[in-house]
């Protein structure tokens, strides 16, 4: 049984409230929309695969986890790092129609 907690931010109608759906929306216009949503969601799904499947790689040839660890917490890093740094107050480089 799924709670709306376990659910993904895209899933439902929530999704164009929250999440990355609005962001897309807003950067390059309502007649793009499907399409980047679809190329966010599948480098999502993309990442995830690769994530999971470096670090059962790393676990083979290490025989620990400690090398996917490290590697989590440095990616992780870098994305907080670049979150901070972004600069949301900009107005979007693309116009809409």
């Amino acid at each position: 049984h799924l709670t709306r907690g376990n659910q993904p931010r895209s899933a439902g109608a929530s999704g164009h409230r929250q999440g990355w759906s609005p962001f897309c929306n807003r950067l390059f216009g309502p007649a793009n929309f499907g399409v980047l949503f679809g190329v966010m969601f599948l480098s999502h799904q993309v990442g995830a695969f690769l994530g999971a499947w470096l670090g059962g790689l790393s676990y083979q040839w290490s025989g620990s986890y400690s090398i996917g660890w490290i590697s989590l917490v440095i990616v992780g890093t870098l994305a907080a790092l670049l979150q901070l740094t972004a600069d949301g107050d900009r107005e979007p480089r693309l116009q809409t129609r």
